[in-house]
Parts: C-alpha cells; sequence; structure tokens
C-alpha cells in the first residue's frame, strides 16, 4: 500500500477512467490485459486519459505491470501486460462482489471485438 493510502481500502478515490481501466483488468479472461485492450475497453475515455490514469494507479499501487523476464516470445507479441496488485485486488473485492466480477468477465468475453483485439486477448501472458 502507498504512503498516501488511506487506512480503509474502500476510501481510495477512484475516477470513471479508474472504474472503467479497473472493470477491463477484472473482465479480461486472463486479469492481466495490454494497453491497447484496456484503451478499447475504457472506450470514450481515449488512450492519453488510459494511459495518464493507468500511471496513477500503477503509482498508488492498485496495478503493477507484468512483462516476460526475457522479452516477448515473439517481436509480433506484447510483452506489457496489467494486473490488480493484492491491494488492488482488496480494493475491488471491497467494492466489487464475487457476483459482480463474474458478471463483468462473462459481459467482457459476450463483446464483439476487432480482429486487433483478439490478437492481444489470444497472447500468451507472462506468469505472475
Amino acid at each position: 500500500m502507498s504512503i498516501d493510502d488511506p487506512d480503509d481500502s474502500a476510501q481510495v478515490y477512484l475516477t470513471e477512467a479508474d472504474v472503467a481501466i479497473l472493470t477491463g483488468i477484472v473482465g479480461h479472461p486472463y486479469r492481466m490485459p495490454t494497453l491497447p485492450e484496456l484503451c478499447w475497453a475504457a472506450g470514450e475515455h481515449g488512450r492519453d486519459l488510459v494511459k495518464r490514469r493507468l500511471n496513477r494507479l500503477v503509482e498508488q499501487g492498485l496495478v503493477e505491470e507484468v512483462t516476460f523476464e526475457d522479452g516477448a516470445p515473439s517481436p509480433k507479441l506484447p510483452d506489457r501486460f496489467f494486473a490488480t496488485t493484492d491491494f488492488g485486488s482488496h480494493v475491488l473485492d471491497r467494492r466489487l462482489t464475487p457476483e459482480r466480477q463474474r458478471a463483468l468477465q462473462e459481459s467482457y468475453a459476450k463483446l464483439e471485438k476487432p480482429d486487433r483485439i483478439l490478437r492481444y486477448e489470444r497472447a500468451p501472458r507472462p506468469p505472475r
């Protein structure tokens, strides 16, 4: 937990864009999307805002960047992914019931995704 976080994880302030990013992570089949997947899932928030808010979520200790130790298995595959930290999972658990988290995953699975997003979604992920 970062030094400026409140004692009660339910008191962590999240913007609408933060919630879109976190629900994009929770809804993802591996709970570890790439930046393009998050930008697509966040929709109207735009890439620049998603990148700024994602960096802020990393600084707050809610999200972490996960990479392959030796780089991506292929230059054509993504090598950076984003996942919730233990603290981020705790914050989400306080705000979203397990049923709601499952519903997000089911909704994400039913979305019609463009081919480029499907390629990112199907890419191998590093171990955590």
